[in-house]
């Protein structure tokens, strides 16, 4: 018979009944059981652990619009030297101006901050910061000045920067310059309307989420201009993601799907950037607006670079810069092509309708346009002299050699001067 004796009595018959303690176990099976035993507790506890942590987590980032605050009133503040805090939610209307300050938000409410005609510089802080993961609203009104110059070798600081989820409105201007990021968000960034100018910054737009249905946004970083990356929100929420994109879209390994998404639909978006044009550490979306990229004059970055696909089925895209990283669409309904050139160029070029200045020097060249056609034959001229001739046979169009793919099993063909062109790598 086991350690378990079957009572036979009819009062208990069909019961288990274990024997009294471990003493009639051997020494082994006394181990064995105080160590399933200790096993148990540490799940248990494990267990609560992660329901508490979870539970701390849970606050609500969903993207905030005008709607949101929809009765409520408003409250005032005027800018002055130092910190300048909200700590409950609402509306506030922000004016004045500081030579030394910044904005703090601590609270876990939704907050909508009206921008009206002000001005925050700081050397000390983040222009704008909200330190609590929470929903945030920024409504520009007239022209409004974010400058944080913080000296640190820290760069990653932006001058707007929301734990939670950021959403910009509004019918003014921002000008932002930073010694870090310009505008940062953990979750998600939704930019609806207004003109954002980015005159400085070491990555311009940086969230998990990037979302742009309007405005007119221009850019100048001296790494990304547009950074998807999830990192941050799996720091915040104890996830991790491997990904060995870190470091301006250099190459230094195979390069992961985190699940973050940039969305453009509507707008206007001018990047100057020495990394990454457009980083996505996922996909990328784009159904109507206009995208000009001046990307790197190093072959370590791309004008377009992501690691899940990208995807045109409206707008406008303009994207040049160096071919060694080069990309073009995976799937696009309009005409996508991509043609690396032999030289260098630096000056205006032509292709069909499209006419484009670069700052930069380039040797690649990225257009998608409702303009071009399948079946047509367009010159690529530059300085008004024509140094390729493309035919279009599908929606995907790649030519010369030293890109990094992207649809890169579409067509390839074309002739410069008659000459044929080396096959892609």
């Amino acid at each position: 018979m086991n350690n378990y004796e079957h009572i036979t009595n009819s009062a208990d018959q069909g019961n288990i009944k274990p024997q009294k303690g471990l003493k009639n176990l051997k020494t082994w099976q006394k181990v064995a059981c105080v160590a399933g035993l200790a096993l148990v507790v540490a799940g248990a506890a494990g267990g609560a652990a992660y329901l508490l942590l979870n539970q701390t987590n849970s606050t609500d980032t969903t993207p905030v619009s005008n709607e949101t605050f929809t009765g409520q009133s408003e409250n005032t503040l005027t800018l002055k030297d130092g910190a300048n805090k909200i700590t409950s939610g609402g509306i506030y209307h922000i004016t004045g101006s500081t030579e030394n300050g910044w904005l703090t938000i601590d609270t876990s409410e939704e907050v909508k901050i009206i921008l009206d005609n002000a001005t925050i510089k700081t050397s000390e802080n983040q222009a704008i910061r909200s330190q609590q993961a929470n929903s945030i609203l920024i409504e520009f009104v007239g022209e409004n000045t974010l400058e944080s110059s913080i000296p640190s070798s820290d760069d990653t600081k932006p001058a707007i920067s929301v734990e939670g989820s950021l959403t910009i409105t509004g019918s003014g201007s921002a000008n932002i310059s930073s010694t870090g990021k310009g505008i940062k968000a953990i979750y998600s960034l939704v930019i609806q309307s207004g003109t954002i100018d980015i005159t400085k910054s070491y990555e311009g737009l940086e969230a998990s989420d990037i979302t742009i249905t309007g405005g007119d946004i221009k850019i100048t970083a001296s790494d990304d201009g547009i950074n998807a990356s999830s990192t941050s929100k799996n720091e915040a929420e104890g996830t991790t993601t491997s990904n060995n994109n870190g470091f301006g879209g250099m190459m230094g390994g195979i390069d992961v799907d985190d699940g973050s998404a940039l969305t453009i639909s509507g707008g206007k978006v001018y990047i100057n950037a020495s990394g990454d044009g457009i980083d996505s550490n996922g996909n990328v979306t784009i159904s109507g607006g206009e995208v000009y990229v001046d990307g790197p004059t190093n072959s370590g970055n791309g004008a377009l670079d992501y690691n899940g696909e990208l995807n045109i089925t409206g707008g406008t895209v303009i994207a040049v810069g160096m071919s060694g990283m080069a990309q073009n669409a995976t799937s696009s309904s309009q005409p996508s092509v991509l043609i690396n050139l032999s030289s260098t160029y630096s000056s205006t070029f032509t292709f069909g309708d499209v006419t484009y200045t670069p700052k930069k020097s380039y040797n690649s060249i990225m257009i998608s346009s409702s303009s071009l056609k399948v079946g047509k034959t367009y010159d690529l001229k530059i300085d008004g002299t024509t140094i390729q001739s493309v035919a279009i046979s599908s929606n995907i169009t790649n030519l010369g050699s030293g890109s990094m793919g992207g649809g890169m099993g579409s067509q390839m063909g074309g002739s410069p001067h008659g000459a044929t062109q080396p096959p892609q790598r």
